[in-house]
């Protein structure tokens, strides 16, 4: 071959180096071994974060259950009072129910007492014209049928006893020409039971 020159060259082959071995990967270890402390206050900041993040938690979940706490007890005491005040309402207006029983049943067996409550509420009242009373058929056809003596020293000659199928047993009416005074045995014990409720 004419006039071409040839030149040879020559390659040598490379090879990487290894990165995982050698001084590049151990130069982290080797500082940490070479700095103990490091790695221990690394460690103690670490422990420190989370032992702090943890109470932070903790805190936070004792302040919820705390509050459900002194909500639920707040709700128990506004439930119990007012199951208290139900439950006295209720004793009141049994309690007064049996009252106004009993003392109807005792009206009803001496006819005498009511002519003598009737006789009571008259002579509370200012002097006037003789007043009117109003009382149950029956309990009129029982204070006529009473003993003479017992009725006339509890019904007054002055007094107009009517009888009058819409006042109940036991109670009255007194009327003047000045007022109406009601002594029926429900609207005296629902008086009551006002008074006492509102008390």
């Amino acid at each position: 071959m004419s006039g071409v020159a040839r030149r040879t060259m020559s390659f040598k082959s490379w090879t990487p180096p290894n990165i995982g071995t050698g001084s590049a990967a151990s130069a982290p270890a080797a500082a940490t071994r070479a700095h103990p402390d490091m790695e221990q206050a690394a460690y103690a900041r670490g422990f420190a974060d989370g032992q702090r993040d943890g109470a932070t938690t903790a805190d936070a979940r004792l302040v919820a259950a705390r509050r459900a706490v002194e909500g639920t007890a707040k709700a128990l005491a506004e439930a119990r009072a007012g199951l208290t005040a139900e439950i006295e309402e209720t004793v009141t207006v049994v309690a007064l129910a049996i009252a106004q029983r009993l003392v109807a049943r005792e009206l009803r067996a001496d006819p005498t007492a009511i002519a003598e409550l009737v006789r009571r509420t008259i002579a509370a009242l200012p002097p006037s014209a003789p007043p009117t009373v109003r009382i149950h058929p029956e309990d009129l056809a029982a204070l006529d049928n009473a003993e003479p003596s017992a009725a006339d020293s509890s019904r007054s000659v002055d007094v107009e006893w009517i009888a009058d199928a819409s006042v109940e047993r036991g109670g009255y009416v007194v009327e003047t020409p000045q007022r109406v005074l009601e002594a029926r045995l429900t609207a005296v014990f629902r008086d009551l039971y006002e008074r006492l409720r509102d008390a």
